[in-house]
């Protein structure tokens, strides 16, 4: 078993602002991102929380986009 399946890799900038774009249209992320913005734009455990989401699967899946947000408030704490 290789030991590159433990270590997790950092999503790239670009990836994270695609996917906060996304996810900020949905009107239940929305308060998240406004209210902490400098924490999304600065810390690493929220833009790799943002990062790994699949944002089209949070806007089709209730239950992914409730695990999603958990992970998020999570991160921002």
């Amino acid at each position: 078993m290789s030991l590159q399946m433990f270590f997790r890799s950092t999503p790239s900038d670009d990836v994270v602002d695609q996917n906060r774009n996304m996810l900020s249209r949905s009107a239940r992320f929305q308060p998240y991102f406004q209210d902490h913005s400098e924490k999304v734009e600065k810390d690493d455990a929220v833009r790799c929380v943002i990062g790994k989401a699949n944002p089209d699967r949070a806007m089709r899946d209730e239950k992914y986009a409730e695990r999603l947000e958990r992970k998020l408030i999570k991160a921002l704490k």
